[in-house]
């Protein structure tokens, strides 16, 4: 049986207002790349509903430039029982604070800082200040993405700052190797060790890492890629994870200009295929580790892209190279970060 569509991107441009070294989608404000049209977003939300739907992520490029985001709020307030979660790099959040405090919804606003280093000292002071712009019920936190380029200048900076504002923040060690992130080396282990380290010895209980559950000792819970979420993006291509797409724009499923969103949902080939992947399928340390089902395999992106032959069942290297670590901690222990009080139990995403 199909499961339910639970959580839905919409990825609603590609352009930018920023050009980072580091990002997997490329984008740039000068990028050439169509938006998703409202009426075509409101229809994909509207069948979503039918499919199971409780959470949307809006997401670009840089969602906050998408033209028609103020009726796509309006959509919202007729729906206050959808979760929705914003990732922007928070310059913009200043002209939609005062219409996103109107929204009876539960939603976040993941904003996205990663120092000086990766984006400049002008955006990341803006940012930073996007920190302080009140939203409503919204509850903001702080997404880092970490690279060799950050992590011995801007990264205990940016952890310092966010932690005296008491702002849950979330770690993600690394690169993805799509896009621009290939122009960044592999982060490993012991460089994630190195970070985990310097957090702990500070004592700051407000930060998460983006690491699996082998690692962290608690049960993180997977995207749901595939098996309860999908992306759909600007150009209509329906995706299980645009950082794969944007590297190989062939692992679309389906584009919903020519298909309807169930009829993907439902009959794609490729996602039955994907649905089909089995523990015994996967490379790595995945292949026997005890938290698949909550797990699925971590970031099936970010294995995919630094796996030779670019499979989705390619080892996630992290976690080989934690089980070869004779010093490896126990855990780590921080508390998770709880986002609009939802988590993926198994493959299922439900509401807590």
């Amino acid at each position: 049986m199909t499961p339910p569509l639970t959580s839905l991107q919409l990825r609603l441009c590609r352009k930018c207002n920023l050009t980072c070294t580091h990002c997997y989608t490329t984008s740039s404000p000068g990028i050439e790349d169509p938006h998703l049209p409202v009426a075509v977003a409101l229809r994909c939300l509207n069948e979503a509903c039918s499919l199971g739907l409780h959470v949307v992520t809006l997401i670009g490029g840089e969602p906050l430039i998408y033209p028609e985001l103020l009726p796509l709020l309006d959509w919202f307030d007729e729906h206050p029982e959808i979760a929705i979660e914003f990732e922007t790099n928070g310059i913009l959040l200043h002209r939609y604070a005062e219409r996103l405090a109107k929204l009876r919804n539960d939603f976040s606003v993941g904003i996205s800082i990663d120092g000086v280093s990766l984006r400049g000292e002008a955006a990341t002071r803006q940012a930073l200040s996007a920190l302080e712009i009140p939203i409503g019920k919204g509850a903001k936190y702080v997404q880092t993405l970490c690279c060799y380029e950050n992590i011995d200048t801007d990264f205990l900076t940016i952890c310092e700052h966010v932690a005296k504002l008491g702002i849950d923040h979330v770690i993600f060690p690394g690169p993805s190797g799509c896009g621009r992130g290939k122009d960044h080396l592999y982060l490993a282990w012991e460089d994630c060790k190195r970070m985990i380290d310097s957090v702990q010895t500070r004592g700051w209980t407000n930060i998460r890492f983006e690491l699996p559950s082998l690692i962290t000792g608690n049960f993180n819970y997977g995207c749901g890629w595939n098996t309860v979420r999908c992306e759909i993006m600007p150009n209509g291509d329906v995706t299980p994870c645009a950082q794969a797409y944007y590297e190989d724009p062939a692992l679309a499923v389906g584009n919903i200009h020519r298909q309807s969103l169930a009829e993907i949902w439902h009959r794609s080939p490729a996602l039955t295929g994907l649905r089909g992947l089995r523990q015994s399928d996967m490379k790595g340390a995945c292949r026997s580790c005890d938290h698949w089902e909550g797990c699925f395999g971590a970031c099936r992106s970010w294995a995919r892209s630094w796996d030779e032959e670019q499979s989705w069942t390619g080892a996630y290297l992290r976690c080989d190279e934690f089980l070869t670590d004779p010093n490896r901690p126990k855990k780590v222990p921080f508390k998770g970060v709880h986002l609009l009080k939802f988590k993926w139990q198994g493959r299922n995403h439900v509401v807590e």
